[in-house]
């Protein structure tokens, strides 16, 4: 076991759950932020080799794949509201310890219904007694790893370095940019006890989503259902998405969609459909902003096994096929049998050839 898992297990083992029923939700979380246990995470997320197989191999170690997009997220955690710090935390404590995660996940929960969540960590991490300890760290995070302060997206990083001649008149870059996608198999994915979707949308209390024509007819009044429950603001958009649809029109279409809404550049936008809206939903989505996040919650077999996960999306342009394209995955990528019941006979057969 290394560093990270390791840190997570004694922050699990040895914090006092007292604070999190505490009646006073400012007093809750000065008690937990103020913690050497907290202190002492803190460090080990934000240190951690977010996008390194190490990290991967290190979770799969510890049986606790589960909470391994969180850690990956919590590494720029300084930067988070404590709505969606504290929702991160209790999906990464739960992946090691159920009880635990259940307990932190009903205090997230208290968290997301009040003003106090819409506060930065940082902020609060200035007002301890180690407030110079943080203004430090923050400085340091600076230089050494800008993702961890800096509001960039926490689904990817960004490294490069440079070279140049003797009198600067010749320089050479190189830029990497790494991302995550993590893949579920779930079972009705709009179940209202069902927390994927919820948990990911909550601490913003919005989930703009494009859904597929189709599947707004046989499901439409249930996606409604689902975030009304939650209390989550949906802003659903839905679109035809035939084959002759899959045009730079309908991307285009999507682009102003999105800027009317004034979607956010950390914003995951949640794509309910086929491999046609999978394609160009996903284009739209690397445009805007250069890289808005995405949901894919599949409703074809063709998009949960190829077109929903994969990182290659497009359109038609000048009557050429996929002309126009973008490398950019899904941060989730969702497959939901239940789904495929509504699809006819000849598309089940054309998802299962492929």
């Amino acid at each position: 076991m290394t560093k990270t898992t390791s840190a997570v297990r004694a922050f699990v083992g040895a914090y006092n759950s007292e604070p999190l029923t505490h009646s006073d939700l400012n007093h809750a979380v000065e008690a937990i932020c103020y913690s050497t246990q907290f202190r002492s995470l803190l460090l080990a997320l934000i240190d951690s080799k977010a996008f390194s197989e190490e990290l991967g191999q290190e979770f799969a170690l510890a049986g606790a794949i589960e909470g391994l997009s969180a850690c990956r997220r919590l590494r720029s955690c300084l930067n988070f509201s404590l709505s969606h710090f504290f929702g991160l935390l209790a999906e990464l404590v739960a992946a090691f310890d159920l009880a635990a995660g259940l307990a932190w996940s009903a205090f997230a929960d208290r968290i997301h219904q009040t003003q106090i969540g819409a506060e930065k960590l940082l902020e609060v991490l200035l007002r301890s007694q180690d407030r110079e300890f943080y203004e430090a760290l923050a400085s340091r995070l600076v230089e050494s790893h800008p993702h961890a302060i800096y509001p960039t997206s926490s689904y990817r990083e960004s490294r490069g370095y440079v070279v140049s001649s003797s009198d600067d008149q010749t320089v050479e870059a190189v830029m990497t940019s790494s991302t995550f996608t993590s893949i579920k198999v779930l079972e009705n994915a709009l179940n209202l006890q069902q927390p994927v979707l919820r948990d990911l949308y909550i601490a913003s209390g919005r989930c703009v989503c494009l859904v597929d024509q189709n599947v707004e007819r046989y499901y439409g009044e249930q996606i409604e259902h689902y975030f009304q429950h939650h209390g989550i603001q949906l802003d659903k958009l839905v679109y035809r998405a035939m084959e002759v649809d899959k045009g730079i029109h309908t991307v285009e279409r999507m682009l102003g969609d999105f800027k009317r809404l004034g979607v956010a550049r950390n914003e995951p936008v949640l794509i309910i459909g086929g491999g046609v809206l999978t394609d160009t939903g996903g284009l739209a989505c690397a445009l805007y902003h250069r890289n808005t996040p995405y949901v894919m919650l599949s409703t074809s077999i063709v998009a949960g096994i190829d077109a929903g996960p994969s990182p290659r999306t497009c359109c038609d342009g000048f009557g050429y096929k996929n002309l126009f394209g973008a490398y950019h995955a899904p941060v989730l990528a969702i497959t939901d049998r239940s789904f495929f019941k509504t699809l006819r006979e000849g598309w089940l057969r054309h998802g299962i050839a492929e």
